[in-house]
């Protein structure tokens, strides 16, 4: 097996050695030995000190590689690059982790194994499952999460609780099967063609806590997310493949 950890970064100084190096730690102890592990970081024209974060880590950390887009082309974008990559690097399991150290990398095995064990494609996790793991956000973003989450669920013909956490796993076939165009995420759009292809999908509470440093890198506030990801939702269901019709 070789699993494959993509860790998308813009900006991410603050925190990227220590979660690498935690995430690494973590997926070893996933390895059978035969199995092969790569780290791949996907820098997305980072403008603080990430590109020699990265160059420092390449010396110490043999699994790392390290792919940097010139400027910033969004989350969904940058998470194609990483997917094409994978494909090509035959990939067997891809697990995503993001760099700003919010979720417990110690975690990485309950999202891996059940893609691993063939039992699921997809592997999403989920901040609101456990009551005593749900995180402190304002309410409004509480509200948006449930209310993009009622959406996608609506869609999909399935409940799920949690639909833009980025800690989760794909199968090779899941990567295959994915057609993804959204520049700005890939969360709710990787999740629809999941389950308009039939895949197996589950869910499993995660913890996370607030960004060590800083603050969120994908929105300004929440109506500009709510809008963005709404577009893309929009198109992913206006581009379901639909079957039937007269023979």
């Amino acid at each position: 097996m070789h699993l494959r950890v993509q860790i998308p970064a813009y900006n991410e100084a603050a925190t990227l050695a220590a979660v690498t190096r935690e995430v690494t730690a973590a997926a070893r102890e996933l390895l059978a030995p035969s199995d092969r592990l790569t780290v791949l970081v996907v820098d997305d024209g980072s403008t603080d000190s990430t590109q020699a974060i990265c160059a420092q880590l390449l010396t110490t950390q043999a699994e790392l590689a390290v792919l940097r887009n010139p400027s910033r082309i969004g989350l969904g974008a940058s998470f194609r690059i990483g997917v094409n990559d994978a494909l090509r690097s035959d990939v067997d399991v891809l697990a995503h982790f993001d760099a700003d150290g919010q979720f417990d990398a110690a975690e990485l095995g309950a999202i891996v194994r059940p893609v691993r064990d063939a039992r699921f494609d997809l592997v999403i996790g989920t901040r609101f499952l456990d009551p005593l793991r749900r995180p402190e956000m304002p309410l409004v973003r509480r509200w948006g999460n449930a209310g993009v989450a009622w959406v996608v669920s609506s869609l999909a013909g399935r409940r799920f609780t949690d639909v833009s956490c980025g800690f989760r796993a794909f199968s090779r076939r899941a990567l295959t099967t994915l057609n993804l165009r959204g520049d700005f995420t890939y969360t709710h759009e990787s999740i629809l063609q999941a389950c308009f292809a039939g895949l197996a999908i589950d869910e499993v509470a995660v913890t996370a806590g607030r960004r060590r440093f800083g603050d969120s890198r994908l929105a300004s506030s929440s109506l500009v997310y709510g809008l963005r990801a709404g577009r893309i939702i929009a198109r992913t269901a206006y581009s379901r493949p639909r079957h039937g019709g007269r023979s």
